[in-house]
C-alpha cells in the first residue's frame, strides 16, 4: 500500500502542480485536501461494522463528556 505523503507527491506530480506559485494558494490547498479525502476513500477500508462502531465510540464519548 502507498504512503499518503507519497499519494500526494504523485498527485501533484500528475497533475502537474505548483506549490510555490502563491497566486494559486487556494486552490492549491484544496486539491491537496481533496487528495487527502481520494486517499483514505480508496486506500483505506473501513467496513460498515467498523464505521458504525467508531461512530458509536465517538457519540460514547461525546456523552461521557
Amino acid at each position: 500500500m502507498i504512503t499518503l505523503d507519497k499519494f500526494i507527491e504523485k498527485r501533484l506530480k500528475d497533475d502537474q502542480k505548483n506549490l510555490f506559485d502563491l497566486k494559486k494558494k487556494d486552490l492549491n490547498l484544496q486539491d491537496c485536501v481533496n487528495y487527502v479525502f481520494e486517499y483514505f476513500n480508496t486506500y483505506i477500508n473501513i467496513d460498515k461494522t467498523q464505521s458504525l462502531q467508531i461512530e458509536n465510540n465517538e457519540k460514547l464519548e461525546k456523552y461521557q463528556k
